[in-house]
């Protein structure tokens, strides 16, 4: 078993508790308010945790290339400002929730690509009123026709 020093240890919670605005990968507005992060290829396993809706400001959102599983959270659609979402290789399953599309009007960017995610693509997406510039589904195991 590993053990820590006392100095590495406060060291390990004095990070711990630090601002998330100086955490890597993290930007914020004003020095508070957390508008993006991006933790592309950080080894990050398990799921997406509940609290992300805690991140209400958020703009982008990228996890991108990961080993997240389950299925997304209905927590991240819940981001109304969310303007770009990168999900692209990981391991989430499931189907994408119609709150994709209801609530998520300021997303132009989606990328969803190289996981396990299955079903119809919900017709909330499909709209011609739609923000979307960017879609990238490729990789997964979506049915039907859009």
């Amino acid at each position: 078993k590993e053990t820590r020093t006392s100095q590495e240890e406060e060291a390990f919670f004095a990070e711990l508790l630090e601002d998330e605005c100086d955490w890597k990968g993290v930007s914020c507005i004003d020095d508070k308010t957390v508008t993006e992060m991006v933790w592309r290829r950080q080894n990050l396993t398990g799921r997406i945790p509940s609290e992300i809706q805690i991140l209400s400001d958020l703009k982008i959102l990228d996890l991108s290339q990961n080993n997240l599983n389950g299925t997304i959270p209905e927590e991240v659609y819940g981001l109304i400002h969310l303007e770009e979402l990168d999900l692209s290789q990981n391991d989430f399953v499931g189907k994408l929730s119609e709150s994709l599309g209801n609530n998520l009007g300021s997303l132009h960017r989606l990328q969803l690509s190289q996981n396990e995610l299955s079903g119809t693509i919900p017709e909330s997406m499909l709209g011609s009123d739609k923000a979307f510039r960017y879609i990238n589904l490729f990789s997964n195991n979506f049915t039907g026709s859009l």
